[in-house]
């Protein structure tokens, strides 16, 4: 180094840290401040448009399902019948659960509970599934669809059901010769209803109808000659179901 050469120091400067150069003005350091604050917003709302954008796509995936319970094939249903429902529904990926309002003792594979009103409730899932009602009177039926999204739909409708048809059969007493003796067997009969009236075929022309009690199950009747006659016995029971006809042919001999 030569003589008179001046040698220059190094003077430490603030240690703390400038989010932006020192020698910017402060006009350019408030649009450099807004710049990036333009840029932070930009891509914030572009987060936030995808985000809105994927929910909106999911929602075009799953349209809102609409269901409805299909049919059913016939007019009239019995207890211990086996009935099919379905139902059809617009949406993607459902699932299906249905609600059967009826007493569950019958239909033990399958979940129950008690409704508010007291009512048991029977559920079953599928689109098609096969229910077997247990007890006579009015049942609600309701079928609840929902997709991946949490939407629903709903629809509902009602089934009545009544016993079995009744089933009677007879026996005959002919001791008397022309003058024979019916007992009926009414054991077959379902015991939420009973016999409202009944209609005898005696088989020589004569026909009786009669709303007795007695008479629909324990009769009589006189034959004018011996010969061989075929007798038929209808009921009907308070819910207005006819059974099937009970025939038997007799012998009857003259007296």
């Amino acid at each position: 180094m030569q003589p008179g050469t001046t040698i220059p120091t190094f003077t430490p400067t603030n240690s703390s840290f400038y989010p932006l150069p020192a020698g910017l003005s402060t006009r350019r350091r408030i649009a450099l401040v807004l710049t990036i604050l333009v840029i932070i917003v930009i891509l914030a709302a572009g987060l936030i448009w995808l985000s809105w954008s994927g929910q909106q796509g999911l929602e075009l995936g799953y349209p809102q399902p609409v269901v409805h319970i299909n049919q059913l094939t016939a007019q009239t249903y019995h207890t211990q019948d086996e009935i099919q429902f379905s139902a059809q529904s617009t949406g993607r990926d459902l699932k299906y659960t249905w609600a059967f309002d009826d007493t569950p003792s019958a239909n033990t594979s399958d979940t129950s509970n008690t409704s508010s009103s007291g009512t048991n409730v029977v559920n079953k899932e599928g689109q098609h599934v096969n229910f077997v009602f247990t007890s006579v009177g009015s049942h609600n039926v309701t079928v609840t669809v929902t997709d991946p999204l949490g939407h629903t739909s709903q629809d509902k409708m009602s089934v009545t059901t009544y016993p079995p048809k009744p089933v009677v059969t007879f026996t005959t007493d002919n001791t008397f010769y022309t003058y024979v003796y019916f007992r009926v067997d009414t054991s077959n009969i379902d015991e939420s209803t009973s016999i409202a009236s009944c209609t005898w075929d005696f088989g020589d022309g004569t026909v009786e109808d009669d709303t007795s009690s007695y008479n629909c199950t324990s009769n009589s009747h006189s034959y004018s000659k011996g010969g061989t006659y075929t007798v038929k016995l209808v009921v009907t029971d308070t819910f207005g179901q006819k059974s099937d006809p009970a025939t038997q042919t007799i012998q009857v001999q003259d007296s």
